[in-house]
């Protein structure tokens, strides 16, 4: 089963996560080309998103493997109400594993 590895903090909102297997973005759109993703950052709204939304939202973007992000798309398991990382990883079917 897929899973999601934990790498490191990369501030008190963001997180870098190694995918065991890779992802695919499961759309077919000509000007995005998101394939064969290996690392993802889980990322908490900023608290004037929050404000502007009125809610907490946890986003997931593809990243290299150092934490940047690649793509601004939002990755699906990306949800609103939430600030739970593994909440949103194991909804985009990568659910967290603690390394070994």
């Amino acid at each position: 089963m897929p899973h999601a590895t934990f790498i490191r903090d990369l501030n008190d909102r963001q997180k870098l996560w190694a995918l065991s297997e890779p992802y695919t973005y499961p759309h077919d759109h000509d000007t995005i080309s998101l394939t064969n993703i290996t690392h993802v950052v889980t990322s908490i709204a900023l608290p004037l998103v929050r404000q502007i939304q009125g809610c907490d939202e946890c986003y997931i973007f593809a990243s290299d493997p150092e934490g940047n992000v690649t793509n601004w798309l939002e990755l699906p398991g990306s949800q609103k109400m939430t600030t739970d990382h593994a909440l949103v990883l194991t909804d985009m079917g990568y659910p967290p594993k603690d390394p070994e």
